[in-house]
């Protein structure tokens, strides 16, 4: 059975800043398919960053037809209605080494916060590969018994 508490604590984790972290996480986990993305859910009222013409609201990871973030595999549409948003798109879809070049400048730990619009930092993958590793149904890994 699942710690609800420390699930709890996960979700607010990686879905305040981390989701980034959880996305590549759940790629490595599912064996880092050449066929997967990550996919940027933005709020269309929200703002660009630099050259980045569009918010990069939440982050999740698109694999063999299921959307997955921390809360597990769900529509973008339940994960827009968990963030609030009222007015919402996918504005990119790439390779999850690209998205970490993109949002987050690498996974170098030279990056300076605010520099990118989303902090990656690689203990935040460790940590959500235990978690991972810990609920594979929920995250699609195996078929749920």
């Amino acid at each position: 059975m699942m710690n609800h508490a420390r699930h709890e604590a996960m979700v607010e984790r990686y879905m305040q800043g981390g989701c980034l972290a959880f996305a590549y996480a759940l790629w490595i986990a599912h064996g880092s398919p050449v066929s997967a993305s990550i996919c940027v859910l933005s709020n269309d009222m929200g703002e660009g960053w630099g050259e980045i013409d569009h918010e990069a609201t939440h982050l999740f990871l698109d694999v063999m037809g299921m959307e997955i973030d921390v809360e597990g595999v769900r529509p973008a549409a339940t994960m827009a209605t968990s963030l609030d948003l009222d007015s919402w798109s996918i504005t990119a879809e790439t390779c999850p080494d690209d998205a970490v070049a993109i949002y987050a400048g690498g996974m170098m730990d030279e990056v300076e916060e605010g520099d990118f619009p989303i902090a990656l930092d690689s203990n935040d993958i460790l940590d959500a590969l235990v978690h991972i590793a810990d609920y594979p149904e929920r995250y699609g890994l195996v078929e749920p018994e």
